[in-house]
């Protein structure tokens, strides 16, 4: 069997970052781990075209969208490549709807890499693409792993990425010691 007997106790997303967060997410695990958070679950269909179209619908209503795209993990556990490459792609042709939305802050990572020679989890970096108007630049010119591996973030761990988000949207009176 799998999953949990009882909610465990732990503070709410928007209580401990202040900010009251939607989760939009075709898979199941994804909308379980969002609500056990205190994320709101928003209604998305199937497609990485109707996650941002329900993202866009709700934008008004929250300060924060967790939107997972499953695409890309389920291809590269399959070992299709090609499928891979064409759920990138679909993230890249239905990106500009979400920039319409004029983000203060966006991040694009993943939860996990997912080699497709692996066909399944792996140890490797994540690549993380985050961008505001005070976060600065790098020479990076593409987002591909070895470019992000490289940039101006470096490699760190996941758990920072929402404190660096919160910097970029001036919510942080200091940041650091």
């Amino acid at each position: 069997m799998r999953g949990m007997a009882q909610q465990p106790k732990m503070p709410s997303f928007g209580d401990r970052y202040g900010l009251r967060a939607a989760a939009i997410a075709t898979y199941p695990m994804y909308r379980g781990l969002a609500q056990l958070v205190g994320m709101t679950k928003i209604p998305c269909g199937e497609t990485t075209e109707s996650e941002f179209r329900a993202t866009g619908a709700q934008w008004a209503n929250f300060d924060f969208f967790f939107i997972h795209v499953k695409a890309t993990d389920a291809a590269g556990e399959d070992g299709d490549f090609d499928r891979k490459v064409a759920a990138i792609e679909d993230v890249d042709k239905h990106l500009p709807a979400l920039l319409a939305q004029k983000p203060d802050v966006l991040a694009i990572t993943g939860d996990h890499s997912t080699p497709v020679p692996i066909k399944g989890h792996s140890w490797h970096p994540q690549p993380v693409l985050l961008w505001s108007e005070i976060c600065g630049a790098d020479k990076i010119a593409r987002f591909t792993e070895t470019g992000a591996n490289t940039g101006s973030l470096g490699i760190f761990k996941a758990k920072h990425l929402i404190r660096l988000m919160q910097a970029n949207a001036r919510m942080l009176d200091k940041f650091g010691a």
